[in-house]
Parts: C-alpha cells; sequence; structure tokens
C-alpha cells in the first residue's frame, strides 16, 4: 500500500533518503539563553538513529522582543546559537538525515510577562482566542523588521549547516494572524485582499530565498481549516 514511503524523496533541491518525517513538536531543551544542550540534541539524534528522512524541529524564535513564547526556545536571533546548530546538524547528518528548523512569531499567543512588559503585537489589535488581553498592531517599519529577522535567522541556520527551515504559518500564531480575515482588519497593503493578507508570508519566503540561496529548503506550515 505505500510502496513509495522508503523511497528517495525530494524537498526542493534536497534528497531524503525516505518520505517519513519528524513533524515539528516541542520539546523545551535548550537552556534560558536560547542554546542548544546535549539533552536537545540526544532528543532528535535518537529520532534520526530510528530512521526517519527527515526532522523538523520545535518552533524557535526569531524576535527577542515581541516573539516570545516560552523561556526555552532556540533563540535564531542570536549568532551565539550557530554553534550548537551546528553540533546538532553534525549528529543528525550522521545518520542520512536532514534537518530543518521550524521558525515562528506567535504574535498574539503570548503574554507580557514573557515581553519583559512589552504588549503583545499582532496583525489588528484584534486578541486571541486563549488570552483576553490588550494586542497592538505590528507598525510596516515591524513588519519589514521581521521580514529581515526571517531572512537572517534562516541564514544563521544555513551556515550551521541545517538542510531548510519551515515557516509556521498556522495555529493562530503571526503569520497565520496576517492570512486570516478574523484578525486581519488592516487598511494598508498588508489587509483586506487575499493578496495584500498573504504578503508578509510572501516577503519573508522572497528574503530568505535572497540570503540562503536556491539550494536551501524552504517550507511552509499551514492550517487548512480555522474552525471559527
Amino acid at each position: 500500500m505505500y510502496q513509495n514511503l522508503f523511497s528517495e524523496g525530494k524537498i526542493g533541491a534536497i534528497t531524503l533518503k525516505n518520505r517519513v518525517i519528524m513533524t515539528a513538536a516541542g520539546c523545551e531543551m535548550s537552556d534560558e539563553d536560547g542554546r542548544i544542550t546535549e539533552e536537545y540534541i540526544a532528543y532528535y539524534e535518537a529520532r534520526a538513529k530510528g530512521g526517519v528522512g527527515g526532522i523538523i524541529t520545535e518552533l524557535v524564535q526569531v524576535n527577542g522582543e515581541t516573539g516570545v513564547m516560552n523561556s526555552h526556545q532556540v533563540k535564531l536571533w542570536k549568532d551565539d546559537c550557530i554553534e550548537g546548530l551546528r553540533r546538532l546538524a553534525d549528529r543528525i547528518h550522521q545518520y542520512d538525515c536532514r534537518l530543518f528548523l521550524q521558525m515562528q512569531h506567535p504574535g498574539n499567543v503570548t503574554t507580557p510577562d514573557k515581553l519583559g512588559g512589552r504588549e503583545p503585537v499582532s496583525a489588528s489589535d484584534v486578541s486571541n482566542l486563549i488570552f483576553s488581553q490588550p494586542v497592538r498592531p505590528m507598525t510596516r517599519e515591524e513588519i519589514h523588521t521581521l521580514v529581515e529577522q526571517f531572512g537572517d535567522g534562516a541564514y544563521r541556520a544555513k551556515q550551521a549547516g541545517v538542510d531548510g527551515v519551515e515557516i509556521h504559518a498556522a495555529h493562530f500564531y503571526l503569520l497565520h494572524q496576517f492570512i486570516s480575515p478574523y484578525f486581519n482588519h488592516r487598511t494598508d497593503e498588508y489587509g483586506g485582499s487575499r493578496e495584500n493578507r498573504m504578503r508578509l508570508l510572501k516577503e519573508i519566503i522572497q528574503d530568505i530565498r535572497q540570503k540562503c540561496g536556491n539550494e536551501f529548503a524552504i517550507l511552509v506550515r499551514l492550517s487548512v481549516e480555522e474552525f471559527l
């Protein structure tokens, strides 16, 4: 029935030994400074040793001001993450397994206490469905900075030998909030039409491609149904 499951597959220019992928799931094993620990590496190495063709890590931070969701996330916005990511990639690659980092900004799915007292941001001032708290719409300048932060984070991953990234645009996090008309009430070029609501995601993809080249894999995680 699944005759192709263990045959080679491709994601862009990346070849995988089979089509079994470990999808992203939280483990929260980095240290509080966002650096890779031996425990973190061992967790993913066990899955690579088990035979999967690719691993997508838990979500990593691309923004250290408004993009924090918990205290034990890899901080992809700091250069000192590269050394640990290189150790992780080297260990995963021993098993002919590909490694992808899931890049995320929570948007309104966080709280001020995790942001140093800052107000959470989103596409508009619409609160999420869990926390009833004030939310601030992002400015154009903040949006443009975020695009660069995603691209710079992906480039750090590439420097470390990671095979690609997955952009998290699902589960009501920030990029989903921009795509969704429920959360996005903007009247500028990032709101209104479907094309405008997709603009931020497209700009992030373009920035990553420009900085990382065509050989670097880019995945996008989307929610098919919002249940709203």
